[in-house]
């Protein structure tokens, strides 16, 4: 990163959310993963030499290096289009939940990826939004903490991401507990592929909601407006309930393979690196079919 950038970082870490602070620190780990966007492509900007192919026009021959070589080369620039990423991160009372004080709630591990996914395609010169259009595409450190207040106080109601007019090159991140809702979460996906933009859908998951370990009487409370239930065998419940799991799980997958995009579960309980570094490397990706989970 550039000194005038690291030291604009630096300001910013001082005034920055704890929340903020954490996502930076995840994205640390990972930031070899910046260099890896860089590629060949129209712009200015020297990118590598390469040996020149039978057949290439003599025009993109570099003399002045091949002239210092038994070999004759190429010069290519750097592919300078940025990629704009819009992010959506569910806010609905179930995503404030989590099975163990040892766990981050689904809420927290969700902003977790989403800022930190942000801070390193903001070091690889990328831009970034959010789609409820709160904040315009920027390539700004600072839009950072913007992203950061736009995901955290989203007035869109419900756990449905926003439908929105996106620009050409864009593409969506929209973390959530998408399974509780999957019918409306595949008409919006279908309703965002129309504009061809691919979309990274990360379901966010507790590991308590994929194994249903209950066994003694438990009361399950509503967190999105449901009466709490009491139910005394709920192990006997435990079949059912991971069926429709799966099936609207499959739904969802379904759905994003046929929309050129990529359905992705996460649980809380493993560390958010691997689906971090999985998820900026799909962003290379024109197209990220099938279905995965980290």
């Amino acid at each position: 990163m550039p000194q005038q950038q690291i030291k604009q970082a630096e300001k910013l870490s001082q005034q920055l959310p704890p929340l903020v602070v954490a996502a930076l620190h995840t994205a640390e780990n990972l930031t070899f993963g910046a260099h890896g966007r860089h590629k060949s492509g129209p712009g200015d900007s020297f990118y590598q030499y390469r040996h020149y192919m039978p057949g290439e026009s003599a025009h993109r021959i570099d003399w002045r290096a091949s002239a210092r070589s038994e070999h004759t080369y190429i010069r290519e620039t750097e592919w300078e289009a940025a990629q704009k990423v819009f992010f959506w991160v569910d806010t609905s009372p179930s995503m404030n939940w989590s099975s163990s004080k040892k766990l981050p709630t689904k809420a927290e591990r969700a902003q977790i990826l989403a800022l930190a996914l942000a801070a390193l395609l903001l070091q690889g010169q990328e831009m970034v939004a959010s789609l409820d259009g709160s904040l315009p595409p920027s390539r700004d450190l600072g839009s950072l903490l913007g992203l950061h207040q736009a995901l955290r106080t989203a007035h869109i109601a419900g756990s449905i991401p926003p439908n929105a007019d996106l620009p050409r090159r864009a593409h969506v991140i929209a973390i959530g507990d998408f399974i509780l809702q999957p019918e409306e979460t595949c008409k919006w996906l279908t309703n965002i592929s129309k504009q061809g933009t691919p979309v990274l859908l990360v379901d966010i998951s507790d590991v308590e909601e994929e194994t249903f370990p209950y066994q003694e009487p438990t009361l399950f409370k509503g967190l999105e407006g449901e009466t709490d239930e009491d139910i005394g065998n709920p192990a006997g419940l435990r079949a059912a309930y991971l069926k429709r799991r799966e099936k609207n799980r499959q739904l969802l997958a379904d759905t994003a393979n046929r929309c050129q995009s990529q359905y992705l579960t996460h649980l809380t309980n493993t560390p958010p690196e691997m689906m971090l570094q999985r998820l900026y490397h799909l962003l290379n990706l024109k197209q990220t079919p099938n279905r995965g989970g980290v």
